[in-house]
């Protein structure tokens, strides 16, 4: 016959009458939430992450570029805040309270889905996809069909590898060269990829397992190839999300 023991945890009371002890318990839990909360989105959610989300958002409406380790450390803040603006009663509810911030902000900030790069000359690449806030802050404007075909130039591009592998799979974004906003993402397998864009200003960005992240900025005026040398690395790709 097994016993089984019952863990009550006891109730801490009003928060105003809470020691100064108690509160920073309070906070260091909820801090503990907040930060498990945003290095699971990060891992997690490559393209859905809240946490980059808010960095696009910040350099897009409010012209602030942040790094997400920033963005990830005001997060935090905030979760500590959250469980003295609504009511806790233990050390675990705080925990809790300061986890369901990444809740709150899917909510407020709904996932997209990103568009591919084209890879056709027909194909019509979006101009930006910064979402979140920008959407509220921002009026969408759109354009009147033009009257005549935009040109479209090829972009050949071919990678490298330092330690002489081949690469499996390859993730491509094409980034806005002053906000950051990711304007489309595509997987490809192989070394080899191809896209069509207009004349323009944008940034190549390279994500493959196992080698660091490569940019190369690029400035379309013709059709042109592109080789990208990757460095082997044993650092994730997540935390090189955070550190990029």
């Amino acid at each position: 016959m097994s016993a089984h023991t019952t863990i009550e945890t006891k109730p801490l009371g009003n928060i105003q009458a809470l020691t100064i002890s108690q509160k920073y318990c309070i906070g260091i839990c909820g801090a503990f939430g907040g930060l498990l909360a945003t290095l699971g989105d990060l891992v997690q959610k490559q393209d859905a992450s809240a946490v980059m989300k808010i960095r696009e958002s910040l350099a897009t409406t409010l012209k602030i570029p942040l790094p997400a380790l920033l963005v990830m450390f005001f997060l935090v803040i905030f979760a500590v805040a959250l469980c003295f603006v609504f009511t806790v009663d233990s050390y675990n509810s705080a925990f809790y309270r300061g986890a369901s911030i990444i809740a709150i902000l899917m909510t407020v900030m709904p996932y997209q889905v990103l568009p591919t790069i084209p890879t056709e000359p027909n194909q019509v690449l979006p101009v930006d996809m910064s979402g979140g806030f920008s959407q509220w802050l921002v009026p969408h404007v759109f354009a009147q069909a033009p009257s005549r075909p935009i040109p479209q130039f090829r972009i050949d591009v071919l990678l490298t590898t330092s330690d002489g592998k081949k690469v499996p799979s390859a993730v491509y974004s094409l980034n806005d060269p002053v906000t950051g906003a990711v304007i489309a993402r595509s997987k490809v397998q192989g070394e080899t990829f191809w896209f069509y864009t207009p004349s323009r200003d944008c940034v190549l960005r390279v994500e493959v397992p196992g080698y660091s992240i490569a940019e190369r900025r690029l400035t379309v005026k013709a059709s042109q190839r592109v080789t990208i040398a990757l460095a082997s690395t044993l650092v994730p790709l997540s935390v090189q999300r955070v550190l990029h």
